[in-house]
């Protein structure tokens, strides 16, 4: 059976999309930790998330966590519209080297086209184009009412519904089409490549 690294988050998105990929695959769960970019607990809530998708499903979903805060705090203090753009691309970046580490075949978003600047159809190429592993958007055509009841069929609605955890660092108007030669260049510029070791050191396996 293939092996899948999905990024999971607090929201409806990706724990739905981990639900779909686990039919077919064994999924490992990589979370990122803004902390203090982001308010509240996000690791508490995915740490619930898996709870409730292990009961449903019967598999098993093993977690990992990864702290991104180093390459958030360079992005906020140098740029502005790009901000979301490069900070998904270090996302996937960093999930890249902990998927080839842990022997896994590909990657897995819950994007889907325009719910947000980043998931434009420009913008997902430019992410796509961070890692050499291919990445599985199983949600890419649902619309957000599909997602949410497909979230109250699995039981992840709640969780995932709960108030108290945004991005603090969202820029006022984020870029929703970008130029990947200007974004490989910002990303040499601001020597992200440095902070990634950083970032690394920090991911670790959650019982």
């Amino acid at each position: 059976m293939k092996k899948c690294v999905v990024l999971i988050s607090s929201g409806f998105d990706s724990s739905v999309a981990a639900y779909l990929m686990s039919k077919n695959c064994d999924v490992i769960l990589l979370h990122f930790d803004s902390w203090p970019f982001v308010s509240g607990k996000s690791l508490d809530r995915v740490k619930s998330l898996r709870k409730v998708l292990e009961k449903f499903t019967g598999k098993k979903f093993v977690l990992y966590c990864i702290s991104n805060a180093l390459v958030q705090k360079r992005l906020y203090e140098n740029l502005g519209a790009l901000r979301c753009v490069l900070c998904k691309r270090s996302m996937y970046k960093l999930a890249g080297v902990v998927a080839k580490k842990l022997s896994a075949d590909f990657l897995v978003t819950g994007d889907n086209v325009g719910q947000v600047a980043s998931q434009t159809i420009s913008n997902l190429k430019i992410l796509d184009a961070a890692v050499e592993l291919s990445v599985l958007k199983p949600l890419i055509a649902y619309d957000k009412q599909e997602i949410i009841s497909l979230s109250k069929s699995i039981g992840t609605f709640s969780i995932s519904s709960l108030p108290g955890i945004s991005c603090k660092i969202v820029p006022n108007r984020p870029a929703t089409k970008s130029i990947l030669d200007d974004v490989e260049r910002l990303e040499k510029k601001l020597d992200l490549d440095i902070v990634f070791k950083d970032c690394l050191s920090t991911l670790k396996l959650v019982k």
